[in-house]
């Protein structure tokens, strides 16, 4: 792979931390196992060209030892692996970044599609591993923030199913509703939903908070991913991004299907 390649943005960088600093911000990706990673930056992998190379995640990681950082790719490959053979891509790039200051590092993690099917770490690091930048706080997370945007998401998603497109705009937040008409909405909705058909099951696989989405202005955001099923479609993702509004609700300011 060559190592002149750039992300095409999913979780965008800003250039301070939450309390401040230098280091990149991050999202607090927390997968259903409840694990939680700090994400720099995730999406296609590309080279000098504008080729897609991978599928590619970049975190803050706190592992001590390789076994640790090994372990968090292995999960973190799990979680993008039904995307990257959605999207037929043969390499998937876990990066985790170690230490601080002079002693921070890059450690590259590449897996590897067989001509089977399956799957092969085909590399990891063997150097040792600095010493890892201070533990964030454990109630990093805002669960009851999170527990309200999985709510609304629900709820959201509950009336995009039963065809209530009208209403789906109704309640969604003001970032959404400026950007459409509420019939240019439901057009786009009935028919996306004609060419997937009926919803037949929905998981959540995980859920992001985060102050930078793609084409939205800076803010609180926490995106929540389903893994679906439609009678026309058995493998599909879903991303609702609810949005926190001035009156202090979680509303849906987006929503993407793969």
């Amino acid at each position: 792979m060559s190592p002149a390649f750039c992300f095409l943005a999913a979780t965008a960088l800003a250039s301070t931390t939450p309390g401040g600093g230098s280091r990149p911000t991050y999202s607090l990706l927390t997968l259903s196992s409840g694990h939680t990673f700090r994400v720099l930056n995730s999406g296609p992998m590309l080279d000098g060209k504008g080729r897609r190379l991978a599928l590619a995640i970049s975190y803050l990681s706190p592992a001590r030892t390789l076994q640790q950082l090994e372990a968090s790719a292995d999960e973190l490959f799990e979680y993008l692996r039904p995307h990257a053979e959605q999207q037929d891509d043969k390499d998937v790039v876990v990066i985790a970044k170690v230490g601080s200051g002079p002693e921070e590092a890059d450690y590259e993690m590449l897996y590897e599609r067989q001509d089977s099917g399956e799957w092969k770490r085909a590399r990891g690091p063997r150097r040792p591993l600095p010493e890892p930048a201070a533990d964030p706080e454990a109630d990093e997370r805002d669960l009851a923030a999170e527990r309200a945007a999985e709510e609304d998401s629900g709820a959201w998603l509950a009336l995009v199913d039963a065809g209530r497109f009208e209403q789906s705009f109704e309640v969604a937040a003001p970032f959404l509703q400026q950007r459409t008409t509420p019939q240019g909405w439901a057009q786009t909705g009935k028919a996306m939903r004609a060419s997937l058909g009926k919803a037949l099951s929905r998981k959540q696989i995980s859920v992001m908070e985060t102050h930078t989405v793609p084409s939205a202005p800076p803010g609180r955001y926490i995106v929540v991913e389903f893994r679906s099923k439609f009678a026309k479609r058995p493998v599909a993702f879903e991303s609702v991004t609810e949005m926190l509004c001035d009156d202090g609700k979680w509303r849906v300011a987006g929503y993407a299907l793969r």
